[in-house]
């Protein structure tokens, strides 16, 4: 466990979670976009649009980097003595 009472480890966790938290509601907001209404990401260099399944890989991993980033502020503001 974390146990520290530098006031600079609680402004960072603090952020990681700001962070994470608009990070998630961007790839929320963008898969609502593409997989509800339809806009299409290209692929830059052919001009095609991406498969769904490539779609759903790529917002997923970035969901997975974004929540691992507030879960790990979220730990460390939970374990701050």
């Amino acid at each position: 466990m974390i146990r520290s009472k530098n006031p600079w480890l609680r402004w960072l966790a603090v952020w990681w979670v700001v962070v994470g938290a608009i990070g998630l509601l961007f790839v929320a907001g963008f898969s609502i976009a593409h997989f509800y209404y339809g806009m299409q990401l290209y692929d830059p260099k052919s001009g095609l649009a991406v498969s769904p399944f490539v779609t759903a890989w790529i917002l997923g991993g970035m969901a997975s980097g974004f929540a691992l980033f507030a879960g790990i502020g979220a730990a460390i503001l939970a374990n701050r003595g």
